[in-house]
């Protein structure tokens, strides 16, 4: 594989992202609440929002820790599992990233986060 074949499989992936996130937000918002599922698994279970997104995001690590057992044995792995299951575990992580930001604008420890790239 050569660098630019692999700068452009890497931005269809993240070009595939932006719009799993897209149908996340369907998913998980709701009342213009882009938390909606998370909060009200919490109250369900008595627990943080935060805790429940790592709930949800569980089912894909176990995927995640599969996939990784299948390539040890030597399988093959059907690249849209990959897709699926590696697209909706960096999903779920930019959500808990934007949950915390929110909890900290909304506790006075963030101005803005306007300029989200100086942490890349």
């Amino acid at each position: 594989m050569t660098i630019a074949e692999f700068n452009n499989q890497f931005e269809h992936f993240l070009q595939a992202l932006i719009e799993r996130v897209k149908v996340k937000q369907q998913e998980y918002g709701r009342n213009d609440n882009p938390f909606h599922n998370f909060d009200t698994d919490a109250r369900f279970n008595k627990t943080l929002p935060e805790l429940s997104l790592h709930g949800y995001m569980s089912k894909q690590l176990v995927s995640y820790f599969d996939i990784i057992d299948d390539i040890r044995k030597g399988l093959s792995v059907d690249i849209k599992l990959v897709d699926e299951k590696f697209g909706d575990i960096i999903v779920y992580l930019g959500i808990l990233r934007t949950m915390i930001n929110q909890k900290n604008y909304e506790q006075g420890n963030n101005k803005s986060d306007e300029d989200s790239s100086q942490f890349l």
